[in-house]
């Protein structure tokens, strides 16, 4: 049977254990928000760019006359 101080031992190792992979899911999460930040970033622009592009080629084209009406 283990002592108290053995017991003890054992929840402090764990505890640390534990805080470790705390640390490890935290630094994921960070990075996984961290990368849709960057993709939803980069989708924007892709859309501002293509909506751009279609205005562009879509605007009636106007000619000018030279003061004939």
């Amino acid at each position: 049977m283990l002592t108290s101080i053995e017991q003890m031992e054992a929840s402090v190792a764990k505890f640390k254990s534990d805080i470790a992979m705390d640390e490890k899911k935290h630094k994921l999460e960070q990075r996984k928000f961290l990368v849709s930040l960057v993709v939803g970033a980069a989708a924007c622009v892709g859309a501002g760019v293509a909506l751009a592009t279609y205005v562009d080629h879509h605007q009636p084209q106007v000619t000018q006359s030279q003061g004939k009406p």
